[in-house]
């Protein structure tokens, strides 16, 4: 509440002031114009600047880890939402990167997400998102020709066969290991 004097008067108890003390004053600056009138009629006005600002960075939502699976060694696309809420601006859309959707890969990946609310104000929020790889496919066997022994005693013949190599879409080169081992003895007729 602005005080007047007067230099006849002296201390006038009643100004007015537009707006009025305990209005809602919008962002930014507003003149707030106070006057007084003497008993004379006179009337004297001053004014001063009231400016709101917004100074709260907006609220993120969303920030979960998450894990996923592909069979595909060079990752995989992942979306999420991740939102934002301003105290002034309402709902803000954050700025997320890697971006909702990019293929990630495998491994761990942390996601930095940064929201504006158009007053300068902003803040920063991550999470972690996981691409595990999941090997549904089963690895070739090269495979081995079909071998024919004399047999060596009544118990059959002891064999020894190459050993089958085998290769996989994802780990490359494997071992192979047979039953019965290459050297085994095998009956007389088929043995698989």
């Amino acid at each position: 509440s602005p005080s007047a004097n007067d230099n006849i008067d002296g201390p006038i108890a009643t100004t007015s002031c537009l707006p009025s003390s305990g209005s809602t004053f919008h962002l930014g600056a507003t003149t707030v114009t106070c006057s007084a009138t003497d008993a004379h009629h006179n009337t004297g006005s001053g004014t001063f600047t009231i400016n709101v600002v917004d100074r709260t960075p907006p609220v993120l939502s969303g920030l979960v880890d998450q894990t996923v699976s592909t069979p595909n060694p060079g990752g995989t696309a992942v979306s999420f939402s991740v939102t934002a809420v301003d105290a002034v601006a309402g709902s803000v859309s954050p700025s997320c990167s890697p971006a909702s959707g990019a293929t990630f890969p495998i491994g761990t990946t942390v996601v930095q997400c940064t929201p504006n609310d158009g007053q300068g104000n902003t803040t920063t929020g991550s999470f972690s998102i996981t691409v595990v790889l999941t090997d549904t496919t089963p690895p070739v066997v090269s495979a081995v020709a079909d071998i024919t022994q004399e047999a060596t005693s009544s118990s059959g013949a002891s064999v020894t066969f190459p050993s089958p190599s085998a290769n996989d879409n994802i780990d490359g080169a494997i071992s192979t290991s047979c039953l019965p081992s290459s050297g085994s003895t095998f009956h007389l007729g088929a043995t698989t």
